[in-house]
Order: structure tokens, then C-alpha cells, then sequence
């Protein structure tokens, strides 16, 4: 996750895509868009991208959530991402 001068999430990278969208790494290639939300709590950060993709000519919904510890003291709020 990158984070911002101010303290809040700006960017977040996902290593793996195709493994943790469950598609395979052609399918990747022809992402069409996604939406990234970030939750910061005082002890948790769960970060949910869903991922637009082709398959069989319909675009389809992917998910990938995860969840850390907030040892970075990041502030509480929510940040929205998409592309």
C-alpha cells in the first residue's frame, strides 16, 4: 500500500492478480476497470478490489479481499479508488 504525505492510502499494489482473482493471466491482460475500497480502523486495514474482466464476451465481477494489523498507525477512514 502506498500512502500519502497527509497519512492516508493512495495506491495499493496486488501481487498475484490471476491468483487471487482466480482467472487466468491472459484473462488479467484484458482487465476493463476496477474499484479498490480501502477500510482503516485503529486495528485493521481490509483493503476490497473488484476487478472488471472479460470472460466469454461478458464482463464479470472478480473479488480479492485482505486484511492486516494497523502497526503503522495508519488514521481511521476510508478511501475509494477506481479506474
Amino acid at each position: 500500500m502506498d500512502i500519502g504525505e497527509d497519512g492516508t492510502p493512495i495506491g495499493v499494489e496486488l501481487l498475484d492478480a490471476s491468483k487471487n482473482f482466480k482467472v487466468s493471466k491472459v484473462v488479467m491482460k484484458g482487465i476493463e476497470g476496477f474499484n479498490a475500497n480501502i477500510d482503516v480502523s485503529e486495528t485493521e486495514i481490509k483493503v476490497t478490489i473488484t476487478a472488471f474482466v472479460k470472460l466469454r464476451n461478458t464482463k464479470v465481477e472478480k473479488v480479492s479481499v485482505s486484511h492486516g494489523v494497523n502497526d503503522i498507525n495508519l488514521q481511521p477512514g476510508q478511501t475509494a479508488m477506481a479506474c
